[in-house]
């Protein structure tokens, strides 16, 4: 396979398939290839019978069966019709594209299949020949699996539109034997890549489309941006948006031209397609039409730019045509391969064949306008309608137990709730040919005072070690994807005999969160969230320590869970690449094919957040806090200690509750001292040796709430090698810490 280093394609996610990017990026398609065949041996089997299947294939191609000339075999045969369904995953912005954006794609697909788009008279002459017809439509399905009538579209709102990959499929599939499901999402997340670039459509091959977990995620995938040719599309391509056709391409079986590994490579197994490729160095002069980036080929013919499976940034002679041979590719992965989809029986049952006519109703849908299933009593909330499949002209809503209002009529309705418990919600939807009605069953929780857990004193422990209840004690999970990764081990922890773990192998992209009951702090004086945690980044190399890019982040909400305000970030984006990442706790490099194990305390960090991060005042009165672990393609992430307490006067604070620390610890020449203060207080910082002997004074004076940082060097003290204590006074509260000076 070739090495391709400008990369329009990259295998994608859990199945194989292929990318398009609209920049230049470092391309990982060897690796990761090998990385699903290492996963998956029966995928290396499949694609190596279809590629055999379609080289025995071709040994009875002749080109004249597939010219658009009377008389000539298939030429005049029946047109392969496909039906199409169209997910559109969106979070109620410019993701949720219209109709007629999706509509523009379905026609333009149409043409290009058809050779009927307008810039066919690009094409050089040297290829005019070979420019064919492919004979295949697509139609937007006239009834659903279910046998209801429908157009074709559906919309599913959820936030995760901006990581597209195929766990997101799954959400909202319907049968790929009978449907060509397309997804459009606002943005691809590829899955932790390191190298850049924005992936605006990947493909399913179609030899990987039998399995039962591989039918899920049959189809195409494509950046709103770049699907259709009106609405909220990107600049056009040249002169139609092609992204498209190009991935409808890769399922009907078709790789790049230059899909090998140099120029005396099968390349992408098309005679018609002359051979390309793209050493390192070289620039596709796209200006250029005798262009050619190889010489192997008999003929020698310049770089086939016109092709859609091609990927060139051109503003012509691009993007407009399929060759003859790759028809006949395609029609043999339509007869073998996606049989079922064309059939009579099944145009009929999908309402494209035609003659079917289907009139279809309003589906009615609906979302808050704030993330989360939690609110407070007397908190407002807005519901946005999302009802799709047909004209709506009504809205009748029903919000259940203790709403007020109890009912509405408008279009995206306010509502609050003066009694606690969970809540259901119907919305019927009316439009000319009729109405429906959807209800979500304990959608929404109401929160009351009686359920805060009161601190007035001391300490409230998620406990994972001894009676394990954590989970009856109102702590919880969530995650940008239904599965939950989390889990209590004895592996490591802090202290006790359990850390909660958040096992990253598996996982997709996202972000996963333990979220607290809601406290009441009230009479805290300084109350806190205090933890511990412990993970290691997945490194590509050791000269880049920052690869996997995790974070982490300490979030608060003061009306149950309704809306989250970030009080700390710790985030490995922020460093950088030759310094180590700061959610590294490991000193070497621990790979994806290894779990992640603490095994010493120097492997845990302290972090949490006290006084006003917390929050004052009235706030007080109902806290819930969010420790939120951004995966990005690194290790395992471990909590422990999570507590949430109350201290009567700043005077009671430790090492722990400031998050006091020396870095680096040992040094060799300089350490700086980092600690957040939760309120204005006097700070004296001394440096003793190992006797006792007061070595100097670091800081003394006052220092307002907030982070503070202070710096000193060996030299600065002539220190010497050895151990020696930083004594920090906070108010009237001291403790200590050990450093180690090096040599």
């Amino acid at each position: 396979m070739k090495k391709i280093l400008y990369c329009a394609a990259m295998i994608l996610v859990s199945h194989f398939a292929f990318s398009q990017t609209r920049k230049p990026i470092g391309c990982e398609t060897d690796q990761h290839n090998k990385e699903l065949e290492a996963q998956n041996p029966e995928l290396a089997k499949q694609r190596a019978e279809f590629n055999a299947a379609i080289k025995e294939a071709m040994k009875n191609y002749n080109p004249n069966d597939y010219r658009a000339k009377q008389g000539l075999g298939k030429a005049d045969g029946p047109i392969y019709i496909i039906p199409v369904v169209v997910h559109v995953f969106h979070n109620n912005a410019s993701d949720n594209i219209s109709d007629a954006q999706i509509n523009s794609e379905i026609n333009f697909l149409n043409q290009s299949f058809r050779k009927l788009n307008s810039d066919t008279g690009n094409i050089r002459q040297i290829f005019r020949d070979i420019a064919a017809d492919s004979r295949i439509e697509f139609r937007l399905a006239k009834k659903d699996p279910q046998g209801n009538c429908t157009n074709g579209i559906v919309r599913y709102q959820t936030e995760l539109s901006s990581v597209g990959n195929d766990e997101l499929k799954k959400k909202s599939v319907w049968d790929s034997k009978r449907y060509f499901n397309i997804w459009v999402v606002e943005n691809i997340n590829r899955g932790g890549s390191s190298s850049g670039g924005q992936v605006i459509g990947y493909a399913q091959f179609p030899f990987f489309a039998g399995g039962a977990s591989s039918a899920s995620t049959d189809g195409i995938m494509v950046n709103r941006s770049f699907f259709g040719q009106t609405g909220s599309i990107s600049p056009k391509q040249s002169p139609f948006h092609t992204t498209t056709t190009h991935e409808v391409g890769h399922w009907l079986g078709l790789f790049h031209p230059f899909q090998g590994d140099s120029c005396d490579s099968d390349n992408d197994g098309i005679l018609e397609t002359p051979f390309t490729y793209n050493p390192a160095g070289v620039t596709r002069n796209v200006n250029d039409a005798n262009f050619n980036s190889c010489s192997t080929d008999n003929p020698d013919l310049p770089d086939q730019q016109e092709n859609y499976m091609d990927y060139f940034e051109c503003m012509e002679r691009c993007a407009n045509m399929f060759t003859l041979q790759q028809v006949a590719r395609m029609h043999f992965c339509l007869e073998n391969y996606r049989r079922e989809l064309w059939q009579p029986a099944n145009l009929v049952a999908t309402g494209v064949d035609g003659a079917t006519t289907c009139t279809a109703l309003p589906i009615p849908r609906f979302s808050t306008t704030t993330p989360g299933d939690r609110v407070c009593v007397g908190s407002p909330v807005s519901f946005r309608d999302n009802t799709y499949n047909a004209t709506v002209n009504a809205w009748s809503w029903n919000f259940g137990d203790g709403a007020d209002p109890a009912t509405a009529t408008t279009q995206n309705p306010t509502v609050e709730w003066t009694t606690p418990g969970w809540k259901t919600v119907t919305l019927t939807s009316t439009g000319p040919n009729g109405s429906s009605s959807f209800t979500r069953t304990q959608y929404i929780y109401v929160e009351g005072p009686a359920d805060y857990k009161t601190i007035s004193t001391g300490v409230s422990n998620a406990d994972w070690d001894y009676l394990n209840t954590f989970l009856q004690d109102g702590w919880t999970f969530e995650n940008d994807y239904p599965t939950n990764q989390w889990k209590v081990t004895s592996n490591a922890k802090v202290n006790g005999i359990n850390s909660l773990m958040l096992e990253t192998r598996g996982i997709e992209i996202g972000s996963y969160s333990l979220v607290s009951p809601t406290f009441n702090l009230s009479n805290a004086a300084v109350p806190y969230l205090s933890f511990n945690y412990s993970f290691a980044a997945n490194f590509i190399s050791a000269a880049n320590t920052n690869d996997s890019r995790d974070g982490m982040q300490i979030q608060v909400s003061y009306d149950c869970g309704k809306t989250w305000l970030i009080r700390k970030t710790v985030d490995g984006e922020a460093a950088a690449a030759t310094t180590p990442n700061p959610l590294t706790t490991a000193g070497t490099a621990v790979q994806g094919t290894q779990y992640y194990i603490p095994i010493n305390p120097n492997q845990w960090r302290t972090d949490g957040i006290s006084g006003a991060s917390v929050g004052s005042g009235a706030q007080l009165g109902s806290v819930k806090f969010r420790i939120l672990f951004k995966y990005r393609g690194g290790n395992n992430f471990y909590l422990d200690a999570v507590s949430v307490g109350v201290r009567s006067s700043v005077s009671e604070l430790t090492a722990k509750d400031i998050q006091f620390a020396v870095l680096p610890n040992p040094f060799n020449q300089t350490a700086t001292i980092n600690y957040d203060l939760p309120e204005a207080s006097t700070v004296q910082i001394e440096l003793y040796d190992i006797v006792g002997k007061k070595v100097a004074t670091l800081f003394e004076g006052n220092q307002t709430a907030g982070g503070q940082t202070i710096t000193f060097s060996k030299q600065d003290y002539n220190l010497n090698t050895g151990l020696y204590f930083v004594k920090t006074t906070v108010g009237t509260s001291s403790f200590s810490t050990k450093v180690l000076v090096g040599e």
